[in-house]
């Protein structure tokens, strides 16, 4: 083989092998390849898109995600208007100067938070956090890989899991105790009518020896405990009807549905008071145990969520170190509730020691892409849908065929599928 011809051959071969790596890390070009998102996505959406896909196209996930953003309610704004406004698409001030006053109120002081949703692989953030953030992209894209590892990892689902398991443990202990309650209501009725039958034997054995003093005491005795068991037996009613109320108020402000549990206390129906009230002792200390699992499981899916950010982050060449800023911030304005056994989220002083550790572990390959990368590296676009009524940018992964970019594609979409 001549030396020109080896040469063009070698070329060829370096090109074939090495085409793909050159094109996902090739250095950026006058031409901006997101001219057409800019145009088309808001000035809240355009910025979480890509930082959803830049992760995306970074780690292999196994499953396409949706992005958008919302005012989320902080208590700042709780009228019906600021409700409607939340939901309509964003406003100019010319346009509407009422409804665009609504959204900028929730806009600017709306909760800080954001949400995964598993159902629809959707995560939305809040409209107050990406304000406060504006200034830390690599923070808000934190915020943006922890909640992409909550749908990656199936932490809602499992927690659902758990949820009917739990829920389905509490009912059977519930069950169990208000049989046992039914048990000593027929226990306390027999003997009851004990002693029902003794009075009425001494009305009659009194009467016969002219002592009427005492007949006339006994049969007060028995009036007395027919209205004892009555009363007793519909006070028993109303504590049923109203502790079953405050269960459920208080398992809806826990974020529980535990219909199980709910339904195993409707058996408490017939029990008097007395024994209702024994019974709800017991009922208050498995609903207790209940609640404190599935906050526990909570916690350590906030751990878990937080260590596979600091991961996705570092693949993406972004900085894992600006996820701790973010608790800072998250816990400035909302509170350190690490003491607390009933709150979700771990505290300040634990994510931020887990963070710590999860970054100091991370292998040096990784450590150094995120310490050397930067704006020169580009990776191959995403497919994805924006539908701009919702505001929900729907990215697909790598190699799909169903999806094709840019939001104006769905007609193509639909008749490469059914022909013209």
């Amino acid at each position: 083989m001549k030396s020109n011809e080896f040469k063009t051959f070698s070329v060829t071969v370096i090109s074939f092998f090495l085409g793909p790596l050159l094109l996902c890390a090739q250095p950026a070009t006058a031409t901006d390849r997101y001219s057409e998102q800019k145009e088309e996505m808001t000035e809240y959406i355009y910025p979480l898109y890509r930082m959803l896909e830049r992760i995306m196209q970074t780690n292999k996930f196994k499953q396409g995600m949706s992005i958008t953003s919302r005012a989320m309610g902080g208590g700042t704004c709780d009228s019906v208007e600021c409700k409607l406004a939340e939901d309509l698409p964003k406003v100019s001030k010319d346009d509407n100067l009422l409804i665009w006053a609504l959204q900028t109120i929730n806009d600017t002081l709306g909760g800080n938070n954001a949400t995964a949703n598993s159902r629809n692989n959707l995560i939305t953030v809040s409209r107050a956090l990406q304000n406060n953030l504006a200034a830390n992209t690599e923070g808000l894209a934190c915020v943006v890989a922890h909640e992409a590892a909550h749908i990656e990892r199936n932490h809602i689902k499992e927690e659902e899991k758990k949820r009917v398991s739990l829920d389905k443990i509490a009912a059977q202990k519930i069950r169990s105790a208000v049989a046992n309650a039914h048990k000593a209501k027929k226990s306390n009725e027999f003997w009851a009518a004990v002693a029902v039958g003794m009075n009425a034997y001494n009305v009659g054995y009194a009467s016969s020896q002219g002592n009427y003093a005492a007949a006339v005491q006994s049969r007060m005795n028995t009036e007395n405990l027919a209205r004892q068991l009555e009363a007793d037996l519909y006070a028993g009613a109303s504590y049923v009807q109203g502790y079953s109320q405050v269960v459920s108020q208080n398992l809806s402000r826990l974020m529980l549905s535990a219909p199980q549990t709910l339904n195993a206390m409707s058996y408490m129906e017939g029990l008097p008071a007395s024994l209702v009230k024994r019974t709800m002792r017991d009922i208050e200390e498995y609903i207790s145990d209940f609640a404190l699992e599935m906050k526990k499981v909570s916690r350590e899916h906030e751990l878990d969520a937080d260590k596979f950010a600091v991961t996705y982050m570092a693949n993406a060449g972004l900085d894992p170190e600006k996820c701790i800023d973010v608790i800072d911030f998250l816990h400035r304005i909302t509170g350190d509730t690490s003491t607390q056994p009933m709150a979700t989220h771990p505290g300040e002083t634990e994510r931020k020691m887990s963070l710590r550790q999860v970054i100091d572990d991370l292998p040096p390959r990784l450590k150094r892409k995120y310490k050397n990368a930067g704006p020169r590296f580009k990776y191959p676009l995403l497919p994805y849908i924006y539908d701009k009524e919702t505001e929900v940018v729907r990215l697909s992964l790598p190699g799909t065929a169903s999806m094709q970019q840019g939001s104006n594609q769905r007609n193509s979409i639909v008749d490469s599928v059914l022909g013209n």
